[in-house]
């Protein structure tokens, strides 16, 4: 980039009291001119400027139904061990002492912790089962541990993002998703670790760098990283992640565990360290679907029912988008996963089909238009009083949000109600859309990751809003988890995850967990 490219950068961002270093500038002068071509791209296909850019509703409660059924989930399950609490074999106090001290030989090489709530969950756990005792069962979730991403609020400590930007949201109120899991009785371990804000990386040698349970030398994939990998590693059954572009299925993918975003709106965000608001949604990682199925009906406020019948996938109309599996970079697992999925599917009676998104490319744009715009106005003033605060990599992805127009973000908002539209129709043809969730397994941490963006195949549902799940294929040659997404049509989240459990039923691939990861 030029000299001048820079200097209007500088000129630009000093009107909101930002001054990037001579080396931030030409990255962010390479990100105006980047901005400037996807905006050219989006108006050239944007909706005209009279269309409706309304955003989608809250999804419907659902019916009382059965218990899930936990046949071929993986030991330490959320709902195998709800089922042991039941039972009585197992105490809360015992789980959440042995999971306290898993994390004590194991987390310090993970970096999964931001900050663990020992004496409050084990005050938790006791009156847990002096409740149990006395015939007081609070919820499906009575006793069962679990943790939450650290953007979302708890009464036990600060809410810090992961990031030593001031202010710190301190303890004192749970978020309401929090309050909702204490009401179904579970005991909040801790807080886990992300990216930074759920949008870089921590410069802090203070906070952790989260590690991948399956090669420590590789990224867990981002924004819910330690929620991915602590329960990858077992150290807990189950965590609160959040997603705005792929937050949840990709590290959950890159771990080999399963995450579900749902529906826009069906989750309240009360308490939660905003992002980008029209796109911001939170969601359960687990074991599998269902154990996803029980977290998000407690945290939507919808009334508990399992899976539906495991026979959905007879006469299942399956659209597979194969889109940029031969981009630079991509494993062939991922496609081979992908195919292994069909056979699975079609032998149980699904009518596969290979058919893109309609409009996905687009809807790719709007995401990246929709997450820097509302991430940067987010930040914009903390940014100009705490730049240096900020990690290198966050402050520069969330300054380049400064460069969409208030034009780009309202064409971006079209192209998004556009598309809703499009791939509504669309899903009025299939019952749900299969995928790989990213292109490859999981990369070495001194890799680099922006020339991943490419492969990550997520963000198009956080841009329609629709529920998206991400859960593991087969690995590749060197037993890395690869991830498969299965996505449906808004308020069908019941449905979807249905529909994942039952493949789930018919394979093994959630089933393997890497080796456990011991401190020396």
């Amino acid at each position: 980039m030029s000299t001048s490219d820079s200097g209007a950068v500088r000129d630009f961002l000093a009107s909101d009291g930002i001054t990037p270093s001579e080396g931030e500038l030409a990255a962010l002068a390479a990100a105006r001119a980047q901005t400037e071509a996807d905006a050219r791209t989006l108006h050239a296909t944007a909706p005209a400027e009279g269309e409706n850019a309304g955003l989608p509703g809250r999804a419907p409660t659902f019916a009382e139904g059965t218990a899930p059924d936990a046949t071929h989930t993986p030991d330490g399950s959320l709902l195998r061990t709800a089922d042991a609490l039941a039972q009585g074999k197992v105490s809360s106090v015992e789980l959440v002492t042995e999971l306290l001290a898993r994390a004590d030989a194991s987390d310090p090489g993970l970096g999964v912790y931001l900050a663990r709530f020992d004496d409050a969950a084990l005050a938790a756990a006791r009156d847990a089962d002096d409740a149990r005792a006395r015939g007081d069962v609070r919820g499906p979730l009575h006793g069962v541990p679990i943790t939450l991403k650290d953007l979302i609020a708890s009464r036990e400590g600060p809410t810090t993002a992961h990031s030593a930007v001031p202010p710190r949201h301190t303890g004192g109120e749970d978020a309401l998703v929090t309050r909702r899991l204490r009401d179904a009785g579970a005991v909040v371990l801790g807080k886990v670790s992300l990216s930074e804000f759920g949008f870089g990386a921590s410069d802090d040698p203070e906070l952790p760098v989260t590690r991948n349970p399956w090669d420590t030398e590789r990224w867990p994939g981002g924004s819910s990283s330690g929620s991915a990998a602590g329960v990858a590693a077992g150290l807990f059954p189950a965590s609160i992640g959040t997603d705005t572009g792929g937050s949840i299925r990709i590290p959950s993918a890159l771990c080999g565990v399963t995450g579900f975003k749902p529906t826009f709106g069906a989750v309240p965000v009360d308490g939660v360290v905003p992002g980008a608001p029209t796109v911001d949604t939170v969601g359960p990682i687990a074991a599998d679907a269902a154990d996803c199925l029980a977290l998000y009906q407690v945290i939507a406020g919808v009334p508990a029912r399992g899976p539906g019948d495991p026979g959905i996938l007879r006469g299942l109309r399956v659209a597979v988008d194969t889109t940029g599996l031969d981009r630079p970079g991509a494993d062939p697992a991922a496609g081979r996963a992908v195919a292994d999925a069909v056979r699975v599917l079609a032998d149980a009676g699904a009518v596969i089909r290979e058919q893109a998104v309609p409009g996905l490319a687009d809807l790719e744009t709007a995401c990246r238009v929709v997450q820097g715009a509302e991430t940067y106005d987010t930040h914009r003033e903390r940014l100009a009083r705490h730049w240096s605060a900020y990690g290198s990599l966050t402050r520069v992805f969330m300054a380049a949000g400064a460069f969409w127009t208030a034009r780009d973000y309202l064409h971006a908002q079209r192209v998004r109600a556009r598309g809703r539209r499009q791939v509504a129709e669309f899903l009025g043809e299939y019952d749900v859309v299969l995928s790989a969730t990213i292109g490859t397994a999981a990369p070495r941490l001194d890799a680099g990751l922006l020339h991943l963006l490419p492969l990550f195949y997520t963000s198009v549902w956080n841009a329609t809003g629709f529920p998206a799940v991400s859960l593991p294929g087969p690995p590749n040659v060197a037993g890395l988890p690869i991830g498969l997404q299965l996505a449906a049509a808004p308020a069908a989240d019941h449905r979807l995850l249905t529909v994942a459990h039952a493949l789930q039923m018919r394979t093994d691939w959630h089933l393997r967990r890497p080796a456990p990861s011991v401190r020396t």
